[in-house]
C-alpha cells in the first residue's frame, strides 16, 4: 500500500438548534469515523512496511466555521487535528500524513483553471516552520503531497478562506 487519499464527505445546512441528533451523528460517522477507520486499517499496513503517504481532505469550513454548518465544521476540524497528530505519530516510521483544505471556488467552469477549481493551502510542518510548500487547485496540492520527497512527517494546514 503506497498511498491513501481520504475524501469522505457528507454535509447538512441547518442551524444547530434545528439539527436533529441523527443528522449530527451521520455527519460524524461519515466524515470523521470514516476517515478514522480507513486510516487505522491502512496505517497498520504502512507501519509494517515502514513507508506510505496519507492525504486527508478536509474543508476550510473546518478551520473558519460557517453559519448553518456547525456539525460539518466540527467533523472537518476533527480531520485536521487527527491528521496533524497522525503525522507526528507515524512520521518516525516513514509514513507521511498531510491534509489538504479546499476553500471557496476560484473561478467559473469556463475559466482556464477548469471546473471545480478550489483555492487550497498545503503547509508543511517540517523544515522552516509554517512555510508554504504548495498551493493551487486541489488535485495539484494532492499530487504534491503524494510525490514530494522527502515530505516532512508533521503537517499543518492553511485554507484560502471563503467568499
Amino acid at each position: 500500500m503506497a498511498a491513501l487519499v481520504n475524501n469522505a464527505g457528507a454535509a447538512s445546512m441547518n442551524a444547530l438548534l434545528l439539527t436533529p441528533g441523527e443528522t449530527a451523528e451521520r455527519l460524524m460517522r461519515v466524515n470523521y469515523l470514516g476517515t478514522f477507520h480507513c486510516l487505522q486499517a491502512v496505517g497498520k499496513v504502512m507501519v509494517r512496511q515502514r513507508a506510505g503517504r496519507i492525504i486527508s481532505i478536509s474543508s476550510v469550513v473546518g478551520q473558519m466555521g460557517n453559519a448553518g454548518q456547525v456539525n460539518y465544521a466540527a467533523s472537518k476540524a476533527g480531520i485536521i487535528g487527527f491528521t496533524k497528530s497522525l503525522a507526528r505519530e507515524l512520521g518516525s516510521r516513514n509514513v507521511r500524513a498531510n491534509v489538504v483544505v479546499p476553500g471557496s471556488p476560484l473561478s467559473s467552469p469556463s475559466s482556464p483553471a477548469g471546473a471545480g477549481a478550489a483555492a487550497t493551502g498545503f503547509v508543511s510542518g517540517g523544515g522552516a516552520a509554517g512555510s508554504v510548500v504548495e498551493s493551487g487547485v486541489v488535485p495539484k496540492s494532492g499530487t504534491f503531497a503524494l510525490t514530494a520527497s522527502p515530505l516532512p512527517a508533521a503537517a499543518a494546514v492553511v485554507g484560502a478562506g471563503m467568499a
